[in-house]
């Protein structure tokens, strides 16, 4: 079997626009399985901020919470 390479994942630039978004804006993606959302949280130290519905509600928030971070 051969390692993967950059090639065998051009299909999320390609497939969603949100994935495309998120690589751009430097998210990552990590499927976790067995761990409701709130012990997630809790164990990433990380404070939920609400929900989005849909791809522009969230670039628009993901905006104005990086307006509001410094550098």
């Amino acid at each position: 079997m051969n390692p993967p390479t950059a090639a065998d994942y051009s299909w999320i630039r390609s497939s969603s626009s949100l994935l495309a978004y998120a690589l751009d804006s430097g998210y990552t993606l990590t499927p976790v399985r067995g761990v409701p959302p709130a012990e997630l949280f809790r164990l990433a130290v990380a404070e939920p901020l609400g929900t989005c519905e849909g791809l522009a509600e969230l670039i628009g928030r993901h905006g104005v919470f990086t307006d509001e971070c410094d550098d």
